[in-house]
């Protein structure tokens, strides 16, 4: 579980206890791709964890209302946001968690914006476990599709997820 905190500038700060539960089964799935497997992922999270003192993990619930205004005339002011929090914090975060939400609203733009964001850690901040806070969840075929989406395509390490409501 984690604990949610709300910090100005349309941020909320996620302390997360554990991995952000991403070792265990359910509560977040864990990709598995060619870039890094399961269990070296838990070790780079558990190694963060120790060289870091801190279980802190950022939550990206970026509203372009709520951002600082000298980044509204930015090209991109959701990607100028976010770097500044992820280079001002990752010597304390040991994740991120783009709130998959604040991006979808704004249509193709957002996904290009989260397209950047992860993009930025993957390449920048590599040790660092991603989370889509998606919150996803449907039977077979279409979590697969939701499976290819964020671990194929945008290459998150793990994806938060709603239990199947149905019968």
């Amino acid at each position: 579980g984690s604990l949610r905190v709300g910090v100005g500038g349309g941020v909320g700060v996620c302390v997360c206890v554990g991995v952000c539960d991403s070792g265990a089964e359910g509560g977040f799935g864990v990709k598995r791709t060619h870039r890094i497997r399961r269990d070296e992922q838990l070790n780079l999270s558990i190694n963060q964890i120790r060289e870091k003192k801190s279980f802190l993990c950022i939550g990206l619930d970026i509203d372009l209302d709520r951002i600082p205004s000298h980044l509204k005339g930015e090209q991109d002011p959701i990607f100028s946001f976010a770097k500044e929090i992820i280079d001002s914090t990752n010597k304390f975060a040991i994740a991120y968690k783009p709130n998959i939400a604040f991006f979808e609203a704004h249509g193709v733009s957002g996904w290009e914006s989260l397209g950047k964001i992860i993009n930025y850690l993957n390449s920048e901040y590599p040790e660092i476990f991603t989370i889509a806070d998606a919150k996803r969840g449907d039977i077979g075929n279409t979590s697969n599709m939701y499976a290819k989406a964020f671990f194929q395509n945008l290459e998150f390490d793990s994806i938060t997820i709603s239990p199947y409501m149905g019968k």
